[in-house]
Formats: C-alpha cells, structure tokens, sequence
C-alpha cells in the first residue's frame, strides 16, 4: 500500500472544506499570518473576477481588501467580547482569512453557467448565494473556536454589526427629520 504525502497547505485546505471542525482547533497554518493574507488576496480575487471582468481596476481593490480583512477582524473580535467570548484577535485575523476559501469556486461556477446555461444569471445568482451561505458558516464556525461561544452567540456576534449600522442609520433619519421639522 502506497501512501501520498501532503503538504500542510494541502491538508489544511482540504480540512477547511471539508472538516472545518478540524481546521479550527489544528490548523498549521493559522500561525502563518504571509499565507493567511495571500490566501485571502488570492480569494479576495476570484471574488472580484467572478463578476466583473479581468481589468487594470483590480489593482486599486487589493489594499481595500487588506483593510477591510483587519477592520472586520477588529470589529467581530469586539463584538465576539461584548457577548462574552473569550479569544485572540490574532488567530482570529487568521481564521477570518480562511473563511473566504469558498469564494474560490465563483469564477469555476460562472464559467459552468455560461457554457452549460447560456449565461443565466439565475445559475451564477443561485451559486453565489450557495457560495455566501457557505462563507457565512465558516465564519460562524471561527467565531465559535476563537472566542469559545456557541452557535447562536456567534450568528448574534456576525450579524450585531449590521444591526448596529442599521440602527445607526435610522437614527440619523430620525435626526435628520427632525432637524427639518423643527427647523
């Protein structure tokens, strides 16, 4: 019986996929902040090309993809200690990057649709959403390791965000309303 080696990014992505339970509490390459930034870059990517076309424009998303990577480690981190969990920001930067992996299969999926649908919106929607449910459940599932929270402590943790800006938003209508009417 022969046995095939793997390298650690390898297993660790597969892990990812497909045992995302393992990958949270063993991964090697949650230490690895270079791998954690280009994997993201490189899903960040596919991301991009996914729906828009191959363009020099590209190149002015990649720092926003780096600052978006940190302002939402920082802000799910303070929201995960709000609730009560307990962790690390750092492997929670790591595990964040990581969670972006299905975004990879976009582009594969919008190639499939235009060869096989003749370009149907409703197949790349219907992936896509496929594709963003699956993001939202590993990001769930790093939430939950990192900070040590149950499921439904780390649904309120992603979504308290939106909540927050909604708030924040209907607040200033409000405000603004009034200042027109007492105006």
């Amino acid at each position: 019986m022969t046995t095939v080696k793997t390298s650690a990014a390898s297993s660790a992505v597969y892990d990812l996929i497909f045992r995302t339970n393992r990958f949270w509490r063993d991964s090697v390459l949650r230490k690895n902040l270079f791998f954690a930034a280009a994997f993201l870059l490189a899903c960040d990517a596919f991301h991009y090309f996914a729906f828009f076309p191959a363009d020099k424009n590209f190149a002015v998303f990649v720092p926003f993809f780096a600052v978006e990577w940190f302002f939402a480690a920082a802000i799910y981190h303070l929201c995960a200690v709000l609730v009560g969990g307990r962790g690390n920001v750092a492997n929670f930067l790591y595990l964040w990057a990581f969670t972006s992996a299905p975004f990879l299969f976009l582009p594969a999926a919008r190639i499939f649709g235009e060869a096989v649908f003749g370009g149907s919106v409703f197949f790349l929607f219907f992936a896509a959403t496929a594709v963003y449910l699956w993001v939202f459940v590993l990001r769930v599932g790093a939430v939950k390791s990192n900070y040590h929270l149950n499921s439904a402590q780390a649904v309120f943790v992603l979504i308290l965000p939106v909540f927050l800006i909604l708030l924040l938003f209907i607040l200033s209508a409000v405000f603004y309303l009034l200042v027109l009417l007492l105006w």
